[in-house]
C-alpha cells in the first residue's frame, strides 16, 4: 500500500484510471504487479530496489514514474482505498 501511495498514485500512467475505471484500461505495470508472482519473467521490471538513493525518491521505486504535473491534479486517489496520514 505504502508502494501505491507514494508511486502509483501521483503517477500519470494510472491517473485517468483512479478518476475512471470504466474509461480507461489502468497500468499495465501496476496490474502486471497483482497479476504475476515476483520471480515471474512478467512481473514489472520496472519496480526496483538497489542502494541509489535520490533526493526525492527513496527504494524501492518505479522507473517508469511519470509526475502529475497539473497544479490542481497532484494526486489521485483511488476512492475505494483509505488514506493513510504519517504527519502523526
Amino acid at each position: 500500500m505504502w508502494f501505491d501511495e507514494y508511486w502509483c498514485a501521483q503517477c500519470q500512467r494510472d491517473a485517468a484510471w483512479r478518476e475512471d475505471e470504466n474509461s480507461v484500461e489502468p497500468c499495465d505495470i501496476l496490474s502486471r504487479s497483482f497479476i504475476f508472482d515476483i520471480n515471474d519473467p512478467e512481473y514489472p521490471t520496472e519496480w526496483i530496489q538497489d542502494d541509489v538513493a535520490y533526493p526525492h525518491y527513496s527504494n524501492p521505486r518505479c522507473t517508469a514514474f511519470l509526475a502529475i504535473t497539473d497544479p490542481g491534479s497532484t494526486y489521485v486517489a483511488d476512492p475505494r482505498q483509505y488514506e493513510l496520514n504519517f504527519d502523526h
